[in-house]
């Protein structure tokens, strides 16, 4: 997933690669690929992209030039940490916890079995790994007891970590609701 900017206008856009290759933040592809627009064209299409801010879905036609970047720059800061988390994570918990501990933590679900993601939906407990309302409030909570219930302190060091969090999350609708909630909220 990145982004990509078509007539001025940036848009996020999830890329599928016909070969296995890495890619880092702030590496560039370039390539001929066909384009979707993620846009449900009448009411009973699949919002699923949108919901993840993906707006655009490239399929690759021909080869592909990757540049790799030299630097990273500063506005993959976020993606850098997200991949560290991500990485940690799989070396720290064992093989078959370890794609629930990235979907919980960071609503990452590409590593999750079908059979867990559908236990999850047909349970009704789906939201505890769309990472929201309850992971933002957990974290400012935590924030709120660290600060020593000071509010001044508590929205100086929870605002900018509740932003990255956010950021680290991918900025998706439900964790970009919850943090701008909990930031305007006069208590944690």
């Amino acid at each position: 997933e990145g982004c990509t900017t078509i007539a001025g206008r940036p848009y996020q856009i999830r890329t599928y690669i016909n070969e296995k290759v890495q890619l880092q933040p702030g590496d560039t592809l370039e390539g001929i690929f066909r384009l979707r627009l993620t846009q449900p064209n009448d009411k009973n299409a699949s919002t699923y992209f949108q919901g993840k801010g993906i707006f655009l879905l490239a399929y690759q036609k021909e080869d592909i030039q990757i540049e790799q970047a030299e630097h990273i720059p500063k506005w993959c800061f976020p993606a850098v940490l997200r991949q560290k988390i991500l990485l940690t994570l799989e070396s720290v918990f064992p093989e078959d916890a370890s794609p629930f501990t990235k979907a919980l933590l960071l609503g990452d679900c590409r590593d999750l079995d079908y059979a867990t993601d559908t236990a999850f939906k047909v349970s009704g407990i789906r939201h505890i790994i769309a990472v929201s309302g309850l992971h933002v409030s957990i974290l400012f909570a935590l924030v709120y007891a660290v600060t020593g219930k000071r509010r001044f302190l508590t929205g100086l060091v929870g605002i900018p970590l509740v932003l990255l969090f956010a950021a680290v999350a991918g900025f998706t609708p439900s964790v970009t609701r919850a943090a701008v909630m909990q930031i305007v909220m006069k208590k944690p």
